[in-house]
């Protein structure tokens, strides 16, 4: 009964103030697969996001549009207790800069390697965003630049999810990037090579989301 009056009170309250439903049911699995390559009932950071076992249980989820603001609240319940979580929804703002051509050939010939950040589906090899093909079309042009230049691509993970699985992960990334040079950069394939460490070579703190972004990053190895 307490699970009924505390879903049915906190939805009355929240159309009450304009708020929209916008899911009402359990998620759909297949759409929990795309979290990562292997889902997990325990996902051990699922808390830093979301109010409650989102994976396991209903939720309902509502939409409240201001003048200023778009505020989501997310509400599940157990038969002992009910959460609420609630986030503000923000344009996305681009604080990294943008990385060129003669930024990668320096950073080699200072440190023998270059570290860039290309963005992924989550938990896979699929490259996400016109950032990421820029980055590597700048890659292309370095190498054009410097037609002796050979690379090793080495992909890095967190430590999300098994260390298995990483390597795994790591090493389809580092040849999704590998493709890309290939067939879309020009690049004859017999200057790179792949390899994958997963997350054995952290150069961050993986406790932390700024550390873990850090981690997840792809190694341009001169050889």
């Amino acid at each position: 009964m307490g699970k009924y009056w505390f879903e049915k009170s906190v939805s009355e309250y929240l159309e009450s103030i304009g708020a929209i439903l916008i899911f009402d049911g359990q998620i759909p699995f297949e759409f929990i697969q795309k979290w990562g390559e292997t889902p997990n009932p325990q996902h051990e950071h699922k808390n830093e996001f979301y109010a409650g076992d989102i994976i396991n249980k209903p939720v309902k989820m509502f939409v409240l549009k201001t003048k200023t603001k778009k505020i989501g609240f997310q509400i599940i319940s157990e038969h002992s207790r009910g959460k609420i979580g609630i986030v503000e929804f923000k344009d996305f703002e681009q604080t990294i800069e943008k990385i060129t051509a003669d930024d990668i050939l320096d950073e080699i010939n200072t440190k023998g390697y270059s570290t860039v950040y290309i963005n992924f589906d989550i938990g896979k090899s699929r490259i996400n965003g016109g950032d990421s093909f820029q980055i590597i079309g700048e890659i292309a042009k370095m190498m054009k630049a410097n037609s002796n230049l050979k690379i090793s691509i080495e992909g890095h993970t967190d430590n999300v999810g098994s260390e298995t699985s990483n390597i795994k992960l790591s090493k389809k990334r580092a040849m999704s990037v590998f493709v890309t040079l290939i067939t879309v950069g020009g690049i004859d394939q017999s200057r790179l090579k792949t390899k994958g460490y997963g997350q054995q070579r952290p150069v961050d703190d993986n406790s932390t989301a700024e550390g873990r972004a850090k981690n997840r990053r792809v190694e341009l190895r001169k050889i």
